[in-house]
């Protein structure tokens, strides 16, 4: 920052400070697990694969097809030109992304293509103002939209293309931090002040499956009463920015976490078994060789245990019993358990006999 001159300072003129931008996948990164974030950003870790190769490309493809249509207003052609450029992309991952591909021309064929807003849309807002005491400017928050379509009734409809093969519930799509993010960001448009609900769709090209979740901006969240789904997804973001802000390094080791995480070898306390695979990534088949003899031996000794108890009895170890099942109790009816035999102090009800049914006429024929 600039050195600020005297008259300056004297008349209240003070230097504008730079925005300071959060990007939604670094701000998600700390939400996640701040010791991520932080061994990313320190070691400069910038994942490079095959996979991630293939899911930019075919963001490209369909961000390409939509403003060709767009171009020449002829929207029955973008699947058509999707496909055609499909084998013209890098022949080394050519391959992977024709797989990863697989449904998206049914997807652009059924979208709805005519509320069409916009494509690979790029949307921030003001989450902070600057902090002249800190040497800090304001905090804008930004993420890219795939896909925004207008939809009835005051809403929208955001899809994200998913070309990987991991596949989420309805449940999950709900809680993903994505969602709530590029939610919390559109109700915070000025354009879409008005908009009440957003149907978030992700789209898993690779299975042909679609994840969706729907927020309504002020209902209520699920199992909070007098929370709305706005204030909700507002404050699970201001705690995430917290986390980036103070360049917080906490580590938040989990086995699923951490068989996601990019920096898990330069992690001290990530889980062990994660960060074996991880170190066999060039070896994997030493790594199934171990499942398989392990389930192997895992099986042969539980089948050693059941007949020692059966012979022996129980097996105690220091938390936990193996012994044989107990059979099952038997379970008596209500007929057997009621007495059928009544008092004799109380008479027996006399017992009317039931009259005879009359007998009905037979029928024959009539006689002219």
């Amino acid at each position: 920052m600039a050195k600020q001159s005297y008259t300056d300072i004297l008349f209240g003129k003070q230097e504008k400070l730079p925005p300071v931008i959060g990007d939604r996948s670094r701000i998600e990164q700390y939400g996640t697990c701040p010791l991520q974030a932080y061994l990313c950003k320190k070691h400069n870790i910038d994942v490079d694969s095959q996979l991630v190769n293939s899911c930019g490309i075919g963001h490209e493809l369909v961000e390409e097809a939509v403003k060709y249509c767009q171009g020449s207003e002829d929207w029955d052609m973008i699947a058509d030109h999707f496909l055609n450029e499909l084998p013209k992309v890098r022949p080394d991952v050519q391959p992977d992304v024709i797989k990863a591909a697989r449904f998206v021309t049914d997807e652009l064929n059924n979208m709805p293509i005519q509320r069409l807003i916009g494509c690979e849309i790029q949307i921030d807002c003001q989450l902070l103002p600057a902090d002249p005491d800190a040497g800090r400017g304001p905090i804008i928050l930004t993420s890219c939209l795939d896909m925004l379509f207008s939809g009835r009734e005051s809403s929208l409809i955001v899809y994200d293309w998913k070309f990987g093969f991991k596949k989420r519930s309805n449940a999950e799509a709900l809680d993903l931090f994505q969602t709530i993010f590029i939610c919390w960001l559109l109700w915070q448009q000025p354009e879409y002040q008005s908009v009440e609900t957003i149907h978030f769709f992700y789209k898993e090209t690779r299975w042909g499956t679609v994840a969706y979740a729907r927020l309504d901006r002020h209902k209520e969240w699920p199992q909070l009463p007098h929370l709305t789904t706005e204030m909700a997804c507002q404050g699970r973001i201001m705690e995430a920015v917290k986390l980036w802000l103070s360049d917080c390094q906490d580590a938040w080791p989990e086995p699923k976490k951490c068989a996601w995480c990019d920096a898990i070898m330069e992690c001290e306390v990530a889980n062990r078994l994660a960060k074996k695979l991880a170190g066999k990534i060039g070896n994997i088949k030493k790594f199934v060789d171990e499942i398989v003899v392990l389930t192997a031996r895992l099986n042969t000794m539980k089948d050693l245990a059941t007949h020692y108890v059966k012979k022996h009895g129980e097996m105690a170890g220091t938390a936990s019993v193996i012994q044989r099942k107990k059979p099952a109790e038997p379970k008596f009816t209500l007929a057997v358990v009621k007495s059928e035999v009544k008092p004799k102090s109380e008479p027996e009800p006399e017992t009317k006999p039931k009259p005879k049914p009359k007998p009905k006429p037979k029928k024959g024929k009539k006689l002219l």
